[in-house]
């Protein structure tokens, strides 16, 4: 009898760490799972702002919102998209990264029938030239015809909108491009500007120090342009139409962000140095 108590005591003890251990919920390897009955009504992807360069992919993340009022993370179920992948491309976890400049770019995720999406706004590219030339550009037109030509070279979209960096006693540089522009960013993706009046801010957010075809450049540049973005007075060889030992301008350092920039010092105007242009 003894051992008949025992036995029926190990079989009802077996049972109970069966149960235990194979429900849902339990301690085994089951998971709790609380599946959504209420209908999924809206998309939401984060962020909405996202900063996307080499080097510096982002992860968006999507979130849903269901009839009942929930919330679920639904990053990973969703399908991702890019409209461009050419420039920005995404995986299905909806990692984007940086391929290159241009734009504007559509993020979209789609989950259940229900998608939500985010633009990147198209970026204007900034470069410092690869050629340098002496002070004498034959003006303002001149310098600008330069900038066309290496944007042209290299390939860039919209070569035909590149203007230089540069100051004349009639022109500021700041005023060459409309208060709305930007922001500007190199080949690589790093904005250097968020605007116009940030170029006139002193400083900038990076050097603009690589070339019409991406490759870093450590030189002084012609500007003729002080820090604040207006005329170095007196420093512009002769508006830019002059290569005479006897003339001056200022020239600015293409591997600082700081005020050096655009005003490093002056130097004369048979000097060849390269030039800052921007996509306006």
């Amino acid at each position: 009898m003894r051992m008949l108590i025992c036995l029926f005591g190990i079989l009802v003890l077996s049972a109970a760490m069966f149960l235990g251990c194979g429900r849902p919920g339990g301690d085994g390897n089951i998971p709790n799972v609380t599946p959504t009955s209420s209908p999924l009504v809206s998309l939401a992807i984060a962020p909405t702002d996202p900063f996307i360069a080499s080097g510096a992919p982002q992860q968006f993340s999507a979130t849903g919102t269901y009839a009942n009022g929930t919330h679920q993370d639904l990053t990973v179920p969703s399908f991702w998209t890019s409209s461009n992948p050419l420039l920005i491309s995404i995986t299905t976890g909806g990692l984007a990264t940086f391929v290159k400049v241009g734009g504007p770019v559509t993020i979209t995720a789609t989950v259940g029938g229900i998608s939500a999406s985010v633009v990147i706004p198209a970026r204007k590219v900034v470069f410092v030239t690869s050629a340098g030339y002496n002070g004498n550009f034959g003006g303002l037109n001149g310098s600008d015809v330069k900038c066309v030509a290496r944007a042209t070279a290299a390939g860039l979209s919209n070569a035909g909108n590149f203007k230089a960096w540069l100051s004349t006693a009639a022109v500021n540089a700041v005023e060459r491009f409309a208060a709305g522009n930007g922001p500007w960013v190199r080949l690589d993706g790093m904005k250097a500007a968020k605007s116009a009046s940030d170029l006139a801010g002193g400083s900038l957010l990076t050097p603009i120090s690589l070339d019409e075809s991406g490759v870093n450049q450590a030189l002084s540049v012609w500007t003729g342009t002080l820090s604040n973005g207006t005329a170095s007075a007196g420093l512009t060889c002769d508006n830019w139409t002059t290569a005479g030992a006897g003339n001056n301008a200022t020239f600015g350092r293409s591997d600082f962000a700081t005020a050096f920039w655009t005003n490093n010092g002056n130097s004369a105007c048979d000097t060849v140095m390269p030039l800052y242009c921007l996509e306006n």
